[in-house]
């Protein structure tokens, strides 16, 4: 009788430790918009350089763009961004649940000043249905 219920204990452990592994894979982000605000704020400080911005950028392995002018991204005008400043962006691309029929990128705009150090951020999630 003890042993039933030592092995009823095992299976039902086992089986709640499935259910929890998938809910992580089918549901929960592999990099959420507020690890990446994080993770970016720790490693590029405010008054960066352009060159310290791409240095992260090759450190997260991205090829960043830029420095532009915000007036070419239309997602930075419909955030209230003065078209003359000056940006440099990358895309985390797939950032999502692994198992999800969605893709979902995180874009990075790095704002910079008049004397082309970082002033601020602005992270822009999409989706696109596979």
């Amino acid at each position: 009788m003890r042993r039933r219920t030592v092995l009823l204990g095992l299976s039902l452990t086992a089986v709640a430790g499935l259910g929890v592994l998938l809910w992580f894979m089918l549901f929960v982000d592999r990099l959420s918009e507020g690890e990446l605000r994080g993770r970016v704020e720790q490693e590029v400080p405010l008054g960066a350089t352009v060159d310290e911005i791409h240095a992260f950028l090759d450190e997260e392995r991205l090829s960043g763009s830029g420095p532009y002018t915000a007036s070419e991204a239309s997602v930075l005008r419909d955030r209230g961004v003065a078209p003359d400043t000056a940006v440099v962006s990358a895309s985390f691309r797939d950032t999502g649940p692994r198992w999800s029929p969605e893709e979902k990128n995180i874009a990075v705009y790095f704002l910079l000043g008049d004397d082309l150090r970082l002033d601020g951020i602005v992270l822009v999630t999409s989706r696109t249905f596979l």
